[in-house]
């Protein structure tokens, strides 16, 4: 047998410790480009990668020979998150009121042109700039987020792009995820692991997958989740964002199954639960649906979304006080929830008959989304049991001229005259 001898174990040895980022061959500016070229055709990748360029060029003679790892990080850091004034969001965004905002943040080409996106879109820049000015920097994935990761071998710290680069220690990452660390969990590996290029490409599939199954582009979508899945099968992400579309095209049957395989590699993804929820829902099982409503809301009690579908169930199964409260916590936790207030406000006027309280949430409605139609119509009922028909009147007029033909048939024009 060949003897291994001292070069052979070196070679071991750094081949162990470099990052699996530095590890993989994917380029990963020119992949993620062509990834938003999909979602954006109209998108020139040379004047994105000319950005880049221009900021590598005004960070390296900052980076002078002799500075420590915690000095070349602060200084990215402040280049970055500081010095362009960046606005960044956490990933966990698949809850939002609009997904396709809420994802087009994860683009790099988006967070190129405004500094503003989420945590996968900084971690995609800052990748690409570490790679480039060759810091041993990795991405780590955990539960709807990913981070940064510097280690050298001799020293490593975290770098967390939600807040300009601190150093936060897994603990205090799962504190903010509300992820229990878990042997368990750490064993499905796909908590606060070490990971490599294709990781981050599969999150930026997903992602845009859900651009385009919000676009209508549902096969394009489909194809993209499938790219994200082979690139990483132990994303639980994938199939939450699957479900959604599923969820989109009325597929409920398809997007439980979806649901339950998130909850294997992700047992604590509120969104996977709330998904669960709107599918039983829809499939005539309301005792489970609301089970995983409720599971959500514990995972995650701030969860605006999942109150209001818990809120809707309640509401359809006469159980209006119940209602009544979820929708105000979605309100609570989301004060520009239109559908929460209107919702809450069809209650009062048809349920509860508290005109006013009805009157006041109709309102809030037409403060974001002021061509709402139906809104003006159910405020306008409402002013009409409130006995003031002048302003009952004012309201299903403007209802009228917003849409004429559901007027006529509602008979509107002669509760006007009446």
């Amino acid at each position: 047998m060949m003897k291994r001898g001292v070069g052979f174990i070196l070679l071991v040895w750094v081949i162990l410790a470099t990052p699996a980022f530095a590890r993989d061959k994917v380029d990963l500016l020119d992949e993620s480009l062509k990834i938003a070229r999909v979602v954006h055709p109209e998108i020139d990748p040379a004047v994105y990668k000319a950005k880049v360029e221009q900021l590598l060029s005004e960070l390296r003679p900052l980076l002078v020979a002799g500075k420590s790892p915690d000095d070349k990080i602060e200084t990215v850091n402040n280049f970055i998150f500081k010095k362009h004034h960046a606005k960044v969001n956490p990933m966990s965004s698949n809850s939002s009121a609009n997904p396709q905002n809420a994802q087009e943040e994860s683009l790099l080409s988006h967070v190129l042109d405004t500094w503003e996106g989420n945590c996968l879109g900084f971690t995609t820049l800052y990748l690409i700039v570490g790679d480039a000015l060759n810091m041993p920097v990795a991405p780590v994935l955990a539960p709807g987020h990913i981070f940064v990761q510097y280690n050298n071998g001799a020293f490593k710290r975290n770098i967390e792009t939600t807040a300009d680069g601190e150093n936060l220690s897994e603990d205090e990452m799962a504190r903010q995820l509300r992820v229990t660390l878990t042997p368990a969990h750490r064993a499905l590996g796909t908590y606060f692991r070490p990971s490599g290029v294709n990781d981050v490409m599969s999150s930026i599939y997903a992602n845009a997958g859900l651009i385009l199954a919000t676009k209508g582009k549902v096969e394009k979508a489909l194809h993209f989740y499938d790219q994200a899945q082979k690139l990483n099968p132990k994303n639980g992400e994938v199939h939450i964002d699957r479900a959604l579309t599923f969820i989109g095209l009325k597929q409920y049957g398809e997007a439980l199954a979806e649901s339950n395989e998130a909850l294997k590699l992700l047992p604590e993804a509120a969104q996977a639960y709330l998904n669960k929820g709107l599918s039983l829902h829809k499939l005539g099982r309301p005792v489970d649906a609301i089970e995983a409503y409720q599971r959500a809301i514990l995972l995650r009690p701030a969860f605006a979304p999942a109150y209001y579908d818990l809120g809707n169930i309640l509401g359809e199964h006469g159980r209006v006080d119940e209602a009544i409260a979820n929708y105000s916590k979605a309100i609570e936790n989301n004060r520009a929830y239109s559908k929460a207030y209107f919702n809450r406000g069809t209650l009062y006027l048809e349920e509860k008959h508290q005109a006013a309280k009805a009157v006041a949430d109709f309102s809030e409605v037409l403060k974001f989304d002021a061509a709402n139609h139906e809104v003006y119509f159910a405020r306008g009922l409402a002013y009409q049991e409130l006995g003031d028909r002048p302003k009952a009147s004012a309201d299903l007029q403007r209802y009228m001229k917003l849409e004429p033909s559901a007027a006529e048939k509602r008979g509107v024009g002669e509760m006007v005259r009446h």
